[in-house]
């Protein structure tokens, strides 16, 4: 019995690092987004760009039977003036390509306004949506409430 609460204390000792090291690296991936923040911040203006996939994978319940998972690729890139409160935004989906930019949507938010356009055609006023991803258009805003931020 003395050596198997001996054994159990080692072993609970040995797991003490591994937990610490996992705490300190989430603390870092926080600590490295709030000094982006803070910079972007800062700048008072950025430019950014992304790959997005997006996998619906339907539940699995009688209904959903015989349903497949569908699969969607976007690609944006634009920039953010935060102290304008302005985003001027690209989207590619489906078909279109960044070599092709008549394949693209254009947005462009300025303040309370928002307009955009399908590649080189008029521009259309919009309802302003940038409340759900990028309030006061700035698109890194989301980041201030990520947490357990793993850096890849």
């Amino acid at each position: 019995m003395k050596r198997l609460m001996i054994f159990i204390g080692i072993a609970f000792l040995l797991t003490i690092p591994i937990g610490v090291s996992a705490v300190n690296a989430r603390n870092a991936g926080d600590a490295d987004l709030a000094a982006v923040w803070q910079r972007v911040q800062e700048s008072g203006a950025y430019a950014f760009s992304a790959d997005i996939t997006q996998r619906n994978t339907p539940q699995a319940t009688v209904l959903n039977a015989g349903r497949k998972a569908t699969r969607h690729a976007y690609y944006l890139e634009g920039e953010t003036d935060i102290r304008a409160e302005s985003l001027h935004l690209m989207l590619w989906t489906g078909g279109g390509s960044v070599h092709v930019p008549n394949s693209g949507t254009e947005m462009l938010i300025e303040g309370d306004q928002a307009r955009a356009r399908q590649g080189n055609g008029a521009w259309e006023e919009i309802d302003d949506f940038t409340g759900l991803f990028a309030p006061g258009g700035d698109f890194l805003a989301y980041t201030q409430a990520a947490q357990n931020v793993v850096r890849h």
